[in-house]
C-alpha cells in the first residue's frame, strides 16, 4: 500500500506506565510552589496534570501521595503540555522511597 506503513512506532519508555490517582505537591527553593494531580506512574517517572508546567529541563522535588503512600523524589520535566500536564523522570530513588514507588505499582 502506498502512503501507509505498517511498522508500529518505536516505544521509548524503559517502564511500562500505571494509570494512578494521586496528588502531586511541586517544591522550588525548599517552598511548595504548586499542587497537581498525578495521573500515571512509572519506576522511571510520572506523568503530572497542572495548568502551569515547568519548562523543560527544570529539575524539581516531589512528593507524591498515591493510595495513602508518599513518595519524595527529585524529577525532571521531560515534557509540558500548556494547560494540560508535564511528564516528569526520576533522578536517582533512595532506597526507602524506592520501597515507596513498588508498593504504589503493585
Amino acid at each position: 500500500m502506498e502512503g501507509r506503513s505498517n511498522t508500529k512506532p518505536v516505544e521509548r519508555r524503559r517502564f511500562p506506565r500505571y494509570p494512578c490517582t494521586g496528588g502531586a505537591e511541586i517544591f522550588q527553593s525548599g517552598r511548595r510552589w504548586g499542587w497537581a494531580a498525578v495521573n500515571e506512574i512509572s519506576c522511571g517517572g510520572c506523568y503530572i496534570e497542572t495548568l502551569h508546567p515547568l519548562p523543560v529541563g527544570a529539575e524539581v522535588p516531589l512528593r507524591l501521595t498515591i493510595a495513602d503512600i508518599s513518595l519524595d523524589v527529585c524529577a525532571k520535566v521531560t515534557s509540558a503540555d500548556p494547560m494540560v500536564g508535564t511528564g516528569m523522570i526520576f533522578g536517582t530513588v533512595p532506597p526507602k522511597q524506592w520501597n515507596n514507588l513498588t508498593q504504589i505499582i503493585e
